[in-house]
């Protein structure tokens, strides 16, 4: 049997739960349960179903078509800290696991991902890649791409740095997005705009609204995680 002399110096440990042997071993995957019910309009949770529209969102007007997150943030916070921060290639692997379970029992993401012509991640600012290497939103697409078939390309630009949008209102953070990006090559296409983690949608409306400007078809979001700030407007 061949050894791969780094599991030797880097021993797999489950990214959650630090078990030997495992990027993610099978008890916290199978903890780690997807979405059963969404708004998919504004990704809010919902106990059971998906319906587009909710009580949260239903005075709201998106540049959007919609909105689907694969798991609730909380479950997640762990993998993608480790993969955010540290690069960690068990967290890497763990996302890769958990995308496929996502994308193989949400029966949504077949008829969102039928019609679309590519994938397309939120970007990074330079000067943010400089400090963190590798734009998450990137290899989640990738991930995506590898396990659909759909081509992924960076037709986004982020050409303002915006400041961390962590612990910032709803309304401050639309602000802070406004302005963020550019598109080019995207008329007239079917595209999935898709990033890590999304709270307040600021980020996913200044994107979408520059992809609408420039003339797309239709625009929906997915995302990894989907936290849910409260009850009210100022949660999306």
């Amino acid at each position: 049997m061949h050894v791969n002399p780094l599991d030797i110096i880097f021993p797999k440990r489950c990214v959650v739960c630090g078990e030997k042997g495992y990027y993610l071993c099978s008890s916290c995957y199978s903890a780690i349960d997807c979405f059963e019910g969404l708004c998919l309009k504004c990704g809010s949770f919902l106990k059971s179903g998906f319906f587009h529209g909710c009580g949260l969102c239903i005075a709201e007007e998106f540049p959007f078509n919609g909105v689907v997150a694969m798991y609730p943030y909380d479950s997640v916070k762990r993998i993608l800290y480790s993969f955010k921060y540290t690069a960690s290639v068990a967290a890497h692997r763990a996302m890769e696991l958990l995308v496929e379970k996502a994308l193989g029992r949400m029966d949504v993401f077949a008829d969102i991902f039928k019609g679309c012509d590519v994938i397309v991640p939120v970007p990074m600012h330079w000067r943010k890649r400089l400090v963190r290497e590798f734009n998450h939103a990137e290899v989640f697409s990738k991930l995506i791409s590898e396990a659909t078939g759909i081509p992924t390309a960076n037709l986004l630009k982020r050409v303002k740095n915006v400041k961390s949008q962590v612990g910032l209102p709803r309304r401050e953070r639309l602000r802070n997005q406004e302005g963020s990006f550019k598109a080019e090559g995207v008329k007239g296409l079917n595209v999935v705009l898709v990033d890590d983690v999304a709270t307040t949608l600021s980020t996913l409306r200044e994107a979408s609204r520059v992809l609408k400007d420039r003339g797309t078809a239709s625009i929906w979001c997915v995302v990894f995680a989907r936290a849910q700030l409260g009850k009210g407007l100022e949660s999306i």
